[in-house]
C-alpha cells in the first residue's frame, strides 16, 4: 500500500509539472537539444527541431559521430526574434573540439578562435508543436531523403552529371547519404554527405547506385513519442503492475525448468519498461540524461 501510495504522489507531481507549461520562446528546447546531442542521441535530439531541417542535423550528426569526445556547454540563451517571429539566441561552448570539427564550424562561419559558437535558432510552428530552426550544414534542395546504396561495390561521386566529370569521392557500398531526390526521372541525383575530415561532399552519384529512399531520416521509438503526462500514467499503470508480477512468478515457480525462462524474461521486461518511462519523465522535467 505505501508503494501504490508513493507511485500515486509520483504521478500526481508529474501532472503538476507537466501543466507548468513553458515560454515559446524560453529557451528549454534548446537545454534539451543540446543534452540529446552531447548524449549522441540524434533521433531523440530530432524531436527538438524543425522537421524541414532534419536533413542538416543528420548530416551534423555525423560529424559529431567523427568526434566522439566534442561536446557543448550552454553558456547562455535569451529571448530574440528574427523577422517578428520568436527565436532563442544561443551562445554555446565546444570543448575537446578537433581540427576536423573546427574546420566544418569554420566553414559555416559559426565559431570563433576560442570554441565559442553564438547562433540564434527560430521558434516553429508544426502540427506537432514548436521546434527549433536548424542550419548547421550548407545543405538545400528539392526534396531531400535518406539514401541507401547498394551493396558490394563502392559508388564514384562526380562533380557534375556525368561519369566524364572530376570524381570528387567515393561513397563505401551500404552506405546511408543524403540526396537530393528531384526531378524523380533524372538518372544523376545530388548527394550530400561528410568524408573523413568532415569536409563536405556535394556532388552527383549515378541513381542506379541507389537501393532505396526514405523520406524519415530519424526514427523514435515508442517511448520517445510519449508526452510526459502519458509517460507518467504509464509509469503508475506499470508500478502497479508489481504485485501481479509476484503472484504470477509465485504461480509459475512450480512449472519446472519453464519457470527459468519465463520469469527473467517477465521481470526483465518489467524492469526495460518501467526504465524507459522514468528516462523520458526525469529528461522532460529535469533534463537527467539516464544512459539508453
Amino acid at each position: 500500500m505505501k508503494s501504490i501510495n508513493l507511485l500515486t504522489a509520483f504521478f500526481a507531481a508529474v501532472i503538476l509539472l507537466s501543466g507548468c507549461g513553458e515560454k515559446p520562446n524560453d529557451g528549454r528546447m534548446v537545454e534539451k537539444f543540446v543534452s540529446r546531442l552531447n548524449a549522441r542521441e540524434y533521433s531523440c535530439a530530432s524531436q527538438y527541431i524543425y522537421p524541414g531541417d532534419h536533413p542538416k542535423l543528420k548530416l551534423f550528426a555525423e560529424v559529431m559521430s567523427k568526434n566522439p569526445e566534442t561536446f557543448f556547454k550552454l553558456i547562455s540563451k535569451e529571448n530574440a526574434t528574427i523577422n517578428d517571429k520568436p527565436a532563442v539566441k544561443v551562445r554555446l561552448e565546444c570543448v575537446n573540439t578537433t581540427p576536423y570539427f573546427r574546420n566544418y564550424m569554420e566553414s559555416l562561419r559559426l565559431i570563433d578562435e576560442n570554441g565559442i559558437i553564438e547562433d540564434t535558432w527560430q521558434i516553429c510552428e508544426t502540427v506537432d508543436g514548436k521546434s527549433l530552426s536548424f542550419n548547421w550544414a550548407r545543405i538545400k534542395g528539392e526534396n531531400l531523403m535518406l539514401a541507401h546504396l547498394e551493396e558490394g561495390q563502392s559508388i564514384p561521386v562526380f562533380r557534375s552529371q556525368s561519369r566524364n566529370s572530376t570524381q570528387i569521392n567515393t561513397f563505401k557500398s551500404g552506405d546511408k547519404v543524403i540526396i537530393d531526390n528531384y526531378p524523380a526521372d533524372s538518372r544523376w541525383m545530388r548527394c550530400f554527405k561528410t568524408d573523413d575530415n568532415c569536409r563536405l561532399v556535394n556532388g552527383y552519384i549515378d541513381r542506379a547506385a541507389v537501393s532505396s529512399t526514405d523520406g524519415k531520416f530519424f526514427n523514435l521509438n515508442i517511448f520517445d513519442t510519449l508526452s510526459l503526462l502519458v509517460a507518467g500514467l504509464l509509469f503508475l499503470v506499470f508500478g502497479c503492475l508489481f504485485y501481479l508480477i509476484r503472484l504470477i512468478v509465485e504461480a509459475l515457480m512450480g512449472t519446472g525448468c519453464l519457470a527459468w525462462i519465463l520469469i527473467p524474461c517477465l521481470v526483465l521486461g518489467w524492469l526495460y519498461v518501467l526504465y524507459q518511462l522514468l528516462e523520458k519523465i526525469l529528461f522532460e522535467l529535469f533534463i537527467i540524461n539516464l544512459p539508453y
